[in-house]
């Protein structure tokens, strides 16, 4: 899913900047609330997260030579020079230009089934993908920034065992453990992108930061009985 959205920019870039804050506040909230369950996310880094944009997606994540004037394609940087812009007829000024915002989500269900039992978890989660902004700076010249996470970690497993008595061989109490983790990595990005003649040329910058957070408990049952 995909929702990509034009603003039109002549002398103020201020409203457009207002207009965006409610959009990264959504997108942290959907992040922030996702209930998934990944058993394997326990390891390394996490699941890895799709790292091209949506429409490149649909094509077999072949973005090296898409450009496209209202998404962005944040996985070649030179695509920012197809921005589209329009300069004064005296000057090289920019006289307007059209800001693309384009954010991602990704819906993902999921199932697990616990082998020789009738035991299933079934999930259905509304994830952020990447959220992106291009802005023309001049006539085949772009700039863009944005955000996208790179690995998710979310898992909650439970493991349940009876204990034995080391000395005869015989069950004793029991326990219960809780295996939970969360967290992830994201890579915010800045870059921009310019065309002479047929050639273009484009640079991205970013930096990956997170955190990783591993529970295990265990509680004891007491499996006696008898007073």
């Amino acid at each position: 899913m995909q929702f990509a959205k034009s603003i039109m920019l002549k002398r103020s870039r201020f409203s457009f900047v207002k207009a965006c804050c409610p959009v990264l506040l959504l997108s942290a909230s959907l992040a922030a609330t996702a209930q998934d369950n990944s058993p394997y996310s326990r390891y390394g880094l996490g699941d890895a997260m799709p790292n091209s944009n949506i429409t490149t997606r649909s094509m077999g994540g072949i973005s090296a030579a898409y450009s496209d004037g209202i998404s962005i394609n944040f996985n070649n940087p030179a695509s920012y020079s197809g921005f589209f812009a329009s300069k004064e007829a005296r000057s090289k000024k920019l006289e307007s230009g059209r800001v693309v915002l384009d954010v991602g989500i990704n819906i993902n269900n999921r199932t697990l089934i616990a082998p020789n039992t009738a035991n299933r978890f079934t999930s259905s989660d509304l994830l952020f993908s990447y959220i992106q902004v291009g802005v023309p700076l001049r006539k085949n010249w772009g700039l863009s920034f944005g955000i996208r996470p790179v690995s998710r970690i979310s898992y909650l497993v439970n493991r349940g065992e009876r204990l034995k008595d080391p000395s005869t061989g015989l069950n004793i109490d029991s326990a219960v453990t809780q295996f939970r983790g969360s967290g992830g990595s994201y890579l915010p990005t800045i870059g921009t992108g310019f065309s002479i003649g047929s050639l273009s040329l484009g640079v991205n910058a970013g930096y990956i930061f997170g955190n990783r957070e591993a529970t295990t408990l265990r509680s004891l049952i007491n499996n006696d009985t008898t007073l």
